[in-house]
């Protein structure tokens, strides 16, 4: 028998055994494993590198980081009417013959077609189809276009040059386009935001201004050349571009069998579309504004002018026109005079006179030594000051010096009293704000005026002779407004106003209220005796023959400057001015006019200028309730159905209209427009409908309605006149054609 020890000893060595057979088989494996590793890196390292680095490429494709457009803001008037509204357009184009370069490692790139033929004339028929439907039937057909530009290997066959947001998305999802993974047909889109729609045409355009973008070439003539993309901001537009603009997003896209699925990321930016702009301009008024300058203009063959309509408790710009003769001849908003210095001339009297009044030097009573030594020449201090008429009164008082316009009394109320302390009527001057600039919210709208201390390099013993009538100061007709508004406004000096909000389709983003710059800009008494100087302009002044016979008072002054320039060649050139307000008794409109280098007729500012202050100011008097008292009063009492209308007007407007005059009758029907007429004894309302396909009839509406109902039917418009719409072009309910215009005739008697 076989002891403990000896069976112990046994099967250790069994044991053993085993464990050195289990090793020797996991070794034989892990060298087997590392020679298919070894071979497997060797094989795809040399044997199938390309293939791999295209695998990667595809891979990546699969995944990018996608911009997301936005849409640009759009800029309203205080009535809500579009001005500026920026519309994209993209020129899109198809690659008919696709392909991609495939690089292989030690052998000439090889090229592979990505769309082949029977791909191609399978979908043809398909993608002919949907662009028909889509942008209508063409001569040849779209299959016949196709078919030639596949024949001739065309890389770049243009679809559309002007395909809106809308038909580039419907584009993405025709035939071949939408298989882009898989094709690559559809070629990059050139995306332009130049294009803008401005329903009121070249109304107002300059002040609304612009955003360019320029390619600039460099001159680099390397291979590193690059362009460059210059940015031109004009106006209102550039002012506010970045609110306008957006902030386009980003989003991580994943291509899964040539369909897009965006993806989460922290990378992810949501898009922005741009904020829109509410400014104060009241189209009537601005159309109104810019008529009776185009007619003064042509009159008297002038160079250019503007005109700038104020309210008198806001500073809300109403209306701005600027109107430039161009090589042609003809009157277009180019160059923005309003913000453009000049030599105010007379109308800078109200200035001066004003420092003195305030600094208690004279009263309107007190008396002015002309002296003149020949004719209407005169000597006050060291200069010749000459005036337009003679002022047969020896000694006028200050007030008549003021109403005749003398440049004579003006230079020497001022110089003697100012003659030993200069500086300190040039300082009654910047109190005024005429050191200041008005941060009006426009490109260009920061100009600072010129008016030099007695310390400056410039300065002359003859300035306080001549700075008094309006020479050797340049300021712009804005910020001459703005001054003559402070009067209006009880002395109180508001910043201009164009833009009253900053807004989003949910949301006021910023509101900009009314900015006093200068609460009290002179005494009361100070105020009341220039306010009465100008009442005389009118009454017995220069001013006095241009509104006789007006049923509402004014006040202003009347203002001719010479112009020095190189460019005159012995000419003698001038602007014609004339800056005031209305009603004088209790102001509520100011406004200024300039005209530049009248040629035929007078050059005054009297019986050039003031004649467009009357105008503007009759027809905003007839169209302002508020100015007539007597018509707001009887309308109060009478009976609604009694007044002989015939309106179409939105059913809300209406309701707030009958609220207003606590009229008690109900709207019977539910519509969102009616046509609300009277035969003088009853009231009566139709629903107005508007059919597809058919130009709607916006007769009797006001602008704001006429537009909002044509461009939401895709009908673009051209305005003349002023009022409600009287007749319009082509005629009403008549078939809709493409790309359809229409001209809608306004008049205030409708």
């Amino acid at each position: 028998m076989k002891t403990k020890e000896e069976k112990m000893k046994k099967q250790n060595e069994k044991r053993e055994g085993s464990l050195t057979i289990r090793a020797f088989i996991v070794y034989i494996c892990v060298a087997v494993a590392s020679i298919g590793i070894i071979y497997r890196i060797v094989d795809l390292q040399f044997f199938h590198k390309t293939e791999l680095r295209a695998q990667s490429e595809a891979a990546k494709k699969t995944l990018e980081t996608v911009v997301l457009p936005v849409e640009r803001g759009t800029i309203f008037s205080r009535d809500n009417e579009v001005l500026v509204q920026r519309i994209i357009r993209y020129k899109i184009a198809m690659d008919t013959y696709p392909t991609e370069r495939i690089k292989r490692e030690g052998k000439p790139d090889s090229i592979k077609l990505l769309l082949p033929d029977e791909d191609f004339y399978a979908k043809l028929s398909d993608l002919s189809d949907s662009l028909t439907t889509l942008f209508g039937a063409t001569n040849p057909s779209w299959e016949q276009k196709l078919k030639t530009a596949r024949e001739n290997k065309k890389r770049y066959f243009v679809i559309s040059n002007n395909a809106g947001v809308k038909e580039y998305t419907r584009l993405q999802k025709f035939p071949i386009l939408c298989e882009q993974r898989k094709y690559n047909a559809l070629c990059k889109p050139e995306e332009d935001l130049s294009f803008a729609d401005y329903p009121f045409g070249d109304l107002i355009r300059r002040t609304l201004g612009e955003v360019k973008t320029n390619i600039v070439s460099s001159n680099d003539t390397t291979k590193n050349k690059q362009d460059s993309i210059n940015r031109v901001l004009v106006g209102l537009e550039g002012y506010f571009d970045t609110e306008l603009s957006g902030t386009p997003g980003l989003v991580l896209r994943k291509y899964i069998s040539n369909i897009a699925i965006d993806m989460k990321s922290d990378d992810n930016i949501e898009p922005i579309n741009g904020y829109d702009i509410t400014t104060t301009l009241d189209m009537t008024i601005q159309d109104i504004a810019n008529r009776s300058l185009m007619n003064t203009l042509h009159k008297f063959e002038a160079s250019g002018g503007c005109v700038i309509v104020m309210e008198v408790a806001t500073g809300d710009i109403l209306a701005i026109a600027n109107l430039s003769k161009d090589s042609k001849g003809k009157y277009r908003e180019t160059e923005n005079i309003a913000l453009t210095s000049f030599e105010p001339g007379s109308t800078f009297k109200t200035a001066s006179l004003l420092v003195a009044l305030n600094d208690g030097k004279i009263t309107p009573n007190t008396p002015v030594p002309l002296n003149y030594k020949s004719g209407r020449t005169a000597t006050v201090g060291h200069r010749s000051v000459v005036d337009d008429h003679t002022l047969y009164i020896n000694n006028p008082e200050l007030w008549y010096v003021f109403a005749q316009s003398s440049n004579v009394g003006t230079a020497r109320a001022i110089y003697d009293n100012y003659a030993s302390n200069q500086q300190k009527f040039i300082d009654g001057l910047k109190k005024f704000g005429f050191g200041d600039t008005l941060r009006f919210p426009i490109i260009g709208g920061d100009k600072k005026p010129l008016l030099r201390n007695t310390t400056d390099r410039w300065w002359s013993k003859m300035s306080i002779s001549t700075i008094p009538y309006g020479y050797e100061v340049e300021i712009t007709p804005l910020h001459l407004l703005t001054f003559y508004n402070a009067i209006a406004n009880n002395g109180c000096m508001v910043q201009p106003r164009l833009v009253s909000k900053i807004s989003s389709k949910d949301e006021i983003i910023k509101r900009f209220e009314v900015d006093t710059l200068n609460a009290q800009i002179c005494s009361d008494q100070a105020l009341q005796h220039i306010r009465s100087m100008l009442d005389s302009v009118i009454t017995c002044g220069t001013g006095r023959r241009g509104f006789s016979n007006a049923p509402y008072s004014v006040a202003g002054k009347t203002g001719t400057s010479k112009i020095y320039s190189p460019d005159a060649k012995g000419e003698n050139l001038y602007n014609a001015s004339f800056c005031g307000y209305f009603p004088a008794d209790n102001p509520k409109y100011s406004c200024i006019v300039v005209i530049k280098k009248p040629r035929t007729g007078s050059i005054y500012g009297g019986a050039v200028a003031l004649p467009v202050f009357r105008d503007i100011a009759d027809k905003i008097y007839t169209t302002d309730y508020d100015l007539m008292p007597k018509a707001k009063a009887i309308a109060q009492d009478a009976n609604i159905a009694s007044i002989p209308i015939s309106a179409k007007v939105r059913s809300k407007t209406l309701e707030t209209i009958f609220n207003g005059i606590n009229f008690k009758e109900s709207i019977p029907m539910k519509s969102e427009w009616l046509h609300v007429y009277t035969d003088g004894h009853y009231l009566s309302m139709d629903k107005v409908v508007f059919y597809k396909n058919i130009i709607p009839d916006v007769t009797g509406m006001s602008l704001t309605d006429a537009v909002y109902i044509l461009e939401k039917a895709g009908i673009a418009t051209q305005v003349t006149g002023y009022g409600r719409v009287k007749k319009q072009t082509p005629e009403p309910n008549t078939p809709l054609k493409k790309n359809q215009k229409v001209v809608l005739e306004l008049d205030i008697d409708v």
